[in-house]
């Protein structure tokens, strides 16, 4: 049933990746108490469900022009996302940009797994998130029309495939591409985020390493991480991360307990289990 309605409401789509996730691990016939992030994650699907308005399907004007592209760089304990509006002309000199620092107290959830790099998919959508933020008011089309799609770039192509199905069930990425989609309906747009090979990506990754030359210095929109309004990413975190660990939790419960209830299925349907073995 919430795949009906995220059908109808894109951006609703993202929040559900959690609860997925989270229903996955119970046993079939469960009754079980929702966790505190599911009843916000609940609360936020029936927010948007009230809020949207009825209206006639009406066909979205492609823009074909690249808006954006960007990159993200995890190195020990050192994180930084860039990014640069593509030029309308043959010069990125007089387009906006930014590089922006994460660390351990503006950014808790990138050191999750120990060091950056292991979530460098989350960082480079983290990037994405940024551009639309920062970009977003040079993205609206002149001729007043409310809905486009963007078109941007990056070198991570799992993130391609993330916002093709615009849902994750994998923290902390899932949180970044919820906070994406309410990012993207606050601007009206829907993003086609395309990939580049990385030696085609270099004045973004000329951002991530301080390398500023080929930019000019009054056009960086110099903004902290923390100084970023952002619409659940912040509310979410904490709740979600242990929600998380709840769920890697019970997974590796049901792995020292032995098979888990679809192996046994596929066992039972081999001839190598009794119909009578408990699950």
């Amino acid at each position: 049933r919430f795949g009906f309605v995220a059908g109808a409401l894109h951006h609703v789509r993202p929040f559900l990746g959690p609860l997925f996730a989270w229903s996955a691990v119970l046993a079939p016939g469960t009754f079980a108490k929702f966790p505190e992030a599911i009843r916000i994650l609940l609360e936020y699907v029936k927010m948007q469900i009230s809020l949207e308005s009825m209206c006639k399907p009406r066909r979205v004007k492609e823009r074909s022009r690249e808006a954006f592209r960007v990159d993200a760089k995890a190195e020990g304990e050192c994180i930084v996302i860039g990014g640069w509006e593509i030029p309308r002309g043959s010069s990125n000199e007089k387009e906006r940009w930014f590089s922006i620092r994460l660390n351990r107290r503006n950014a808790p959830w990138a050191y999750m797994k120990g060091e950056p790099f292991r979530n460098i998919a989350s960082l480079e959508l983290t990037a994405v998130l940024v551009a639309v933020i920062l970009f977003g008011d040079n993205l609206v089309d002149d001729e007043g029309i409310s809905t486009l799609t963007l078109s941007a770039s990056t070198d991570n192509l799992g993130n391609t495939y993330v916002l093709q199905h615009f849902m994750s069930c994998k923290y902390p990425l899932s949180i970044v591409v919820m906070e994406l989609a309410m990012q993207l309906k606050k601007c009206n747009l829907e993003l086609d985020l395309g990939w580049v090979p990385r030696d085609q990506n270099t004045e973004a990754d000329a951002l991530t390493n301080s390398d500023f030359s080929g930019f000019l210095p009054e056009k960086r929109i110099e903004r902290n991480f923390e100084d970023i309004q952002f619409e659940v990413l912040d509310k979410l975190v904490e709740k979600a991360g242990e929600l998380d660990k709840d769920i890697r939790l019970a997974k590796s419960s049901k792995e020292l307990k032995g098979d888990r209830p679809e192996e046994t299925i596929r066992k039972r349907k081999r001839g190598q289990t009794r119909w009578e073995d408990p699950w």
